[in-house]
C-alpha cells in the first residue's frame, strides 16, 4: 500500500510500509475483541493486553452481555496479565454496560453511527480518553480517524513534524490534513509507526541502526556527535 499524495507524512508512510510491510492490525477476531483490547492495552504492551483477551475468549466473555454480568472481583482476577487490573476491570464493565443498555450484544449497530456521535458517546464512559476512544473508533468501527499516542509524537518531533506542543487535537488535526482520510491507510500508518519506534525509535533512539536517520533531525545530531 503507498499514498500517492507527495508530502512529508506521505513519503514516511511510504517508506516504512516499504522497510517493514503489511502490519494487518488490530489482531483480533470480532470488533467488541477488539474495543476490549484496545482498552486492556492502556498501559502495557500488546503482549500482555492479549494475553487478558485469550483469558476472556477461553471463559466465553467476549460479549457486552457477559462483560456486564461477570462480578468485578471475577473479571479482575481474569484480565490480571494486563497489569493494573482492578481499574481495568472497572472499564471495561463501564463500557460493556454503556454498550449493553442500548443495543445489547450488537455493538456492530452502535459502531455504524457517525464518528463525531460515536466519540462523543465513547468519552463519555469513564476510562475511555481520545486515544482509547480512536482505536475503537478506527480499529472495531472501520472509520478514519487517526489515533495519536506517544509513538506517533515521539516520531515526527524527531523527524521535525507536526506540532511544537502535546495536544492531541492539535496532533491529529496535522494527520488528518496531511494524510488522505483513508481508514486503511490510517490503520496501517498507526500500526507502521508503532512498529518503527519499538524496533528503531526508542525512547532512547537506535539512530546508528536507523533507516530513517538521514532524514531525520534527531537522528543527524545524534550521529554528528558520534
Amino acid at each position: 500500500m503507498h499514498i500517492t499524495q507527495q508530502n512529508v507524512t506521505s513519503t514516511l508512510f511510504n517508506k516504512l510500509s516499504t522497510h517493514y510491510g503489511s502490519q494487518n492490525w488490530w489482531p483480533a477476531t470480532t470488533p467488541f475483541e477488539m474495543a476490549l483490547g484496545a482498552i486492556l492495552t492502556q498501559s502495557t504492551n500488546w503482549n500482555n493486553a492479549s494475553k487478558a483477551l485469550t483469558n476472556l475468549e477461553k471463559r466465553g466473555l467476549l460479549s457486552p452481555s457477559a462483560i456486564d454480568e461477570i462480578p468485578h472481583e471475577r473479571l479482575a482476577i481474569i484480565i490480571r496479565p494486563s497489569g493494573y487490573y482492578n481499574v481495568k476491570a472497572a472499564r471495561l464493565k463501564a463500557f460493556a454496560n454503556h454498550i449493553y443498555d442500548s443495543y445489547g450484544d450488537d455493538f456492530e449497530s452502535y459502531l455504524r453511527r457517525p464518528i463525531d456521535v460515536l466519540r462523543k458517546e465513547l468519552l463519555s464512559v469513564k476510562g475511555i480518553g481520545k486515544e482509547t476512544a480512536d482505536a475503537i473508533i478506527l480499529y472495531a468501527g472501520n472509520k478514519a480517524i487517526f489515533i495519536i499516542d506517544e509513538y506517533t509524537k515521539r516520531l515526527f518531533s524527531r523527524i521535525g513534524q507536526g506540532p511544537a506542543n502535546e495536544i492531541y487535537d492539535h496532533w491529529q488535526t496535522f494527520f488528518h490534513i496531511n494524510v488522505p482520510r483513508i481508514t486503511e491507510v490510517y490503520n496501517e500508518y498507526h500500526a507502521l509507526i508503532a512498529e518503527h519506534c519499538k524496533t528503531s525509535c526508542n525512547s532512547k533512539p537506535k539512530c546508528d541502526t536507523c533507516f530513517l536517520s538521514g532524514e531525520c533531525q534527531t537522528g543527524k545530531q545524534i550521529l554528528s556527535q558520534s
